[in-house]
């Protein structure tokens, strides 16, 4: 797959357990310093579920990549997936096991154990 990659989401559980997004936006960025990364972490504490969902939708029909970290399920990360799926932008999955899911599998691009393997 050849493209240009211009803008990343990064979909995953919210509350994050772990540092992730901020980990791979630092990686990203030492690669590619013109990327524009979005971390959904950022505004959606304090909004209405609507409000949360359509701007989520917004930004991620603007994207060229959406990176979901799934170590941890959540519902809000899976439909973030298919979502992209379905409007032709690819996903790349972060799973740290194997992944026996056939919804995940066939509606990701690419899977990788961390987001070491990805940049």
């Amino acid at each position: 797959m050849n493209m240009q990659i211009k803008k990343i989401y990064l979909a995953g559980p919210i509350p994050t357990q772990n540092n992730w997004r901020e980990n791979i936006t630092k990686d990203l960025l030492k690669i590619n310093n013109d990327l524009i990364i979005f971390n959904p972490e950022e505004f959606e504490n304090t909004y209405s579920p609507a409000t949360i969902v359509n701007y989520d939708k917004s930004i991620i029909i603007k994207c060229d990549l959406l990176i979901a970290d799934i170590t941890r399920l959540s519902a809000g990360t899976s439909m973030e997936i298919l979502f992209a799926w379905q409007n032709n932008i690819p996903v790349m999955l972060i799973a740290n096991k194997e992944i026996n899911n056939p919804w995940l599998i066939y509606h990701s691009s690419f899977i990788v154990r961390n987001h070491l393997d990805l940049c």
